[in-house]
């Protein structure tokens, strides 16, 4: 999958509610990286992308939630 698809395809993911929670993304992309095929020509900036992007995961996992962004509860 491109690019150009992918990111569309991550967007839409999110929006119907596929994002999975942030520890298990971080454990997800551990098991990604543990995978790469080391031997591979890639197999560097793919681990650097892969660490990037869990790096960001884990900063937005340990980021306090602001009162805005905390939807009340129609119900109470």
């Amino acid at each position: 999958m491109k690019q150009t698809q992918t990111i569309p395809r991550i967007a839409e993911w999110a929006e119907a509610g596929g994002a999975m929670p942030l520890d298990e993304a971080v454990v997800a992309l551990a098991a990604v990286i543990d995978h790469l095929d080391m031997y591979s020509d890639t197999y560097e900036a793919d681990r650097v992308a892969l660490l990037s992007v869990g790096a960001a995961v884990w900063q937005m996992s340990q980021a306090p939630v602001k009162a805005g962004d905390v939807k009340s509860d129609p119900q109470g």
